[in-house]
């Protein structure tokens, strides 16, 4: 099962060390050139621009060859060439963090899916703690409410 990534997923596990998890949950990923780009980007943190200089092979970087829905202008360039990628490819998820990327996602009949249900899958197969991960998450720049994240503490203990 193909997954489309955005920058935010990746960003995020990859700084805390799990960003394995996709491939052990999906058969491959792609990313568009625009997330890429921002993947190597200077201002992204060193451990997200190492890992996007050598990428893994289970994850390719992809041409969106196809023009973009008017529908997703107001997304930023990396946004709106996953969900074109992810819409072309026929792929049935995409990953995103961005709640308007997830809405417009919806709009062109994706699934879309998040780091928070990458742990959650992965902590509900018993290959993470998923209060580690948290732990580790909450040290980045990523923003969570509250609740959100001690429900799902609580269902995993």
């Amino acid at each position: 099962m193909l997954v489309v990534c955005d920058t935010t997923p990746l960003n995020y596990l990859v700084q805390i060390e799990l960003v394995e998890l996709i491939p052990q949950l999906y058969s491959a990923a792609c990313i568009p050139q625009a997330v890429f780009r921002e993947l190597l980007h200077p201002a992204a943190p060193v451990p997200v621009r190492q890992w996007a200089f050598s990428l893994p092979r289970w994850i390719s970087v992809q041409h969106v060859g196809v023009a973009i829905a008017p529908a997703l202008l107001d997304l930023d360039r990396g946004e709106q060439e996953a969900i074109a990628l992810a819409t072309a490819l026929g792929s049935q998820f995409l990953l995103t963090d961005d709640y308007k990327a997830r809405v417009a996602a919806r709009g062109q009949g994706l699934a879309t899916l998040t780091t928070l249900l990458i742990l959650d899958a992965a902590a509900d197969r018993g290959w993470i703690s998923f209060k580690d991960a948290m732990d580790r998450l909450l040290r980045t720049n990523f923003r969570v409410d509250r609740f959100t994240v001690d429900q799902l503490i609580e269902k995993h203990r």
